[in-house]
């Protein structure tokens, strides 16, 4: 049975369209219906959503030859001329640095041991102390190692793990060394929640340590949201 929208309930989806010279055909070369879009528009989703032709959620009927597509039993060949669909060319370009993006917080709480640093040679020892001490963390030399709220006792640590010097109070926050390659933090087991230890000179407010979606995904997710509401059907 063919499925009409005058009598059930179609609804068709073109994400991201653009139609860059004001006309778009959509033929279902099963059925021969033709749908003739007469509007220039760049990068919207276009819906037929039953008896209703939307673009970014405005009903543009009268923009259309008033024609609807219908589909037939089993598959239905489509022939698209006149559009492009940016949103295929997202998805063909993707990579997962465009989705998440590391955050500038480098401790994590989950990587500690019991003890607490020496300040002279860079060892963990007492680890019945109460304190707990960071495993290594990667730095970069010439950056300004900030690490708040409190510092606590700071080691620095060549490529080879070997014990450079320690971070005073007076010189936190430290423009690294050239030769700097990790850090480890040692603090008490009331700092360990609010701890946070990043690269940078700006004065950066706490954020957890791991991973976040990045700006060009979250300006993606909005554009949608805001243009087009989420589909009962495909």
């Amino acid at each position: 049975m063919t499925v009409e929208p005058e009598s059930m309930y179609i609804s068709i989806l073109f994400y991201y369209c653009s139609i860059p010279d004001g006309k778009m055909t959509v033929k279902n070369l099963t059925t021969g219906d033709v749908l003739e879009v007469n509007r220039t528009t760049n990068r919207s989703h276009i819906r037929q959503d039953g008896m209703v032709f939307t673009i970014a959620g405005v009903n543009f009927f009268r923009d259309t030859n008033r024609k609807f597509i219908s589909l037939a039993p089993g598959d239905n060949q489509f022939e698209i001329t006149g559009a492009t669909e940016d949103f295929k060319e997202f998805v063909k370009t993707f990579d997962g640095n465009r989705l998440i993006e590391k955050n500038y917080n480098l401790f994590n709480k989950k990587d500690i041991v019991a003890g607490s640093l020496v300040g002279t040679t860079g060892e963990v020892t007492n680890p019945d102390s109460g304190f707990y001490t960071t495993n290594f963390i990667e730095v970069i030399p010439g950056k300004r190692l900030q690490i708040k709220p409190n510092q606590g006792v700071t080691v620095i640590y060549d490529s080879n793990y070997q014990y450079i010097q320690q971070i005073s109070s007076a010189q936190h926050p430290m423009i690294l060394p050239p030769n700097a390659r990790y850090v480890r933090n040692t603090m008490g087991v009331n700092s360990i929640d609010g701890k946070y230890i990043y690269l940078g000179e700006e004065d950066l407010p706490y954020i957890e340590y791991g991973y976040s979606y990045t700006p060009s995904f979250k300006n993606l997710v909005k554009e949608i949201v805001t243009q087009f509401d989420v589909p009962r059907y495909i």
